[in-house]
């Protein structure tokens, strides 16, 4: 009876010192889950902080882009101003062209005597009230 008791309590001192190692194994592993825990958690917030600084950029660039496309609208409307003062600019050549060769046309009705005739000239000198004083002037052609 002694020796079933012994080998009873050896075997209960074996099983427990196999529940303890294995207990101790369990902490091991429960102790490798938790730093495995601890890096997931760091690598999920490194990625929500990677997130967070995605959507901002994104937000910015949005902000940036409404931006250049209210400057592109602005260059539009000025290009259409442009068209419009060039299209006045043609039509005042136009008209500086036609009045130039209506002037020739009528400077081209006066004669220069070749003779001793005397031609007369007609000249505008400014005066200080900003009204015009017309001088006749006798000029003689020598040819």
């Amino acid at each position: 009876m002694i020796n079933t008791i012994q080998s009873e309590t050896g075997k209960a001192v074996d099983a427990m010192a196999e529940g303890t190692q294995k207990v101790e194994n369990g902490v091991t592993l429960a102790n490798q889950a938790g730093d495995a825990l601890k890096q997931i958690v760091t690598g999920v917030e490194n990625v929500t902080d990677m997130i967070s600084h995605i959507a901002t950029s994104a937000e910015e660039q949005s902000s940036t882009t409404d931006e250049i496309s209210r400057n592109m609208d602005s260059i539009a409307e000025v290009a259409k101003s442009n068209v419009s003062a060039i299209g006045e600019v043609a039509n005042a050549t136009n008209e500086m062209a036609r009045l130039a060769s209506e002037l020739k046309d009528l400077v081209a009705n006066f004669r220069i005597s070749s003779h001793a005739e005397a031609a007369e000239v007609r000249t505008i000198e400014p005066r200080k009230k900003s009204h015009a004083k017309l001088t006749l002037l006798k000029a003689s052609g020598s040819n």
